[in-house]
């Protein structure tokens, strides 16, 4: 189960390299302690805790296949999509002094979301909306 430098599993996160022992040792039919202290020398103080090497011990007993997290129902969803930042940009060039919340509430993001949006887009958003208003201006 050990595996070499440089080999396949340098490049598989070792939470997944873990779950895979598991795997193998309820394939080989090995009970829940004994997978728990294998597990223990091979990866000494970067293994599971023993009661998350039961959990996966338990599901792959009872038929679970899929290795890695499940996505869950109430996983956040990614609310800087291509289409906000297009909605985003056009609320800024209708109206350059709108406010966070307003752009938040219009788009039905939270206001972190806003925030980000505006800030990690900022220079295209605000770059965008002022090559659409690009008059020159005469210097005084």
């Amino acid at each position: 189960m050990a595996a070499k430098k440089g080999t396949m599993s340098m490049l598989i996160p070792r939470p997944l390299v873990q779950q895979i022992c598991i795997w193998f040792c309820v394939m080989d039919g090995l009970k829940q302690r004994p997978t728990y202290r294998k597990l223990k020398t091979i990866f000494r103080r970067g293994c599971y805790c023993e009661r998350s090497v039961y959990r996966w011990f338990y599901a792959f007993k009872t038929g679970r296949t899929k290795l890695g997290d499940l996505l869950r129902p109430g996983a956040p969803k990614r609310s800087r999509t291509a289409d906000k930042v297009n909605q985003c940009r056009q609320l800024v060039t209708a109206d350059h002094q709108i406010g966070i919340h307003r752009i938040s509430s219009s788009l039905s993001i939270s206001y972190g979301s806003a925030f980000t949006l505006l800030h990690k887009d900022k220079f295209a958003i605000v770059q965008k909306s002022c090559q659409a208003d690009s008059t020159p201006v005469n210097p005084v």
